[in-house]
């Protein structure tokens, strides 16, 4: 039965290992995708004047933990979400309110967006 157990997890090693070589492949296929997404909605948030931060799997890649991400999240004051949704429109994105209380979505590229301003926990200042 031990024996067993180990030549399972030999085989469980492998086929997480060949996942994440595939993993790394589709993000190396689609980085210029995603940089390109991402530069848009840089300049689209700078262009705003709202503040806002990247969060979710983006952010976590970031400080050094990677995570895989299908989107983009950006955090910003509830009050400046319209705004920086407008913005987002400008830059040639598709947007929806998806959840006018706490989420609104933009779409490019295949690439989508969440514009977050609200989230259990948080707590805001004043809006930038």
């Amino acid at each position: 039965e031990h024996r067993a157990v180990v030549e399972r997890a030999s085989i469980m090693g492998e086929e997480l290992e060949r996942d994440a070589a595939e993993e790394a492949e589709r993000l190396l296929r689609d980085s210029n995708g995603f940089v390109s997404v991402l530069d848009r909605v840089t300049k689209a948030m700078a262009d705003s004047g709202v503040s806002y931060l990247f969060a979710g799997g983006l952010a976590s890649a970031v400080l050094g933990r990677y995570r895989h991400t299908a989107d983009i999240d950006i955090l910003v004051h509830p009050k400046r979400a319209r705004e920086a949704l407008d913005s987002l429109e400008r830059a040639g994105f598709e947007t929806e309110e998806t959840f006018p209380h706490w989420l609104f979505k933009a779409r490019r590229e295949d690439w989508l967006v969440d514009v977050l301003f609200r989230s259990e926990g948080t707590s805001t200042s004043t809006p930038r």
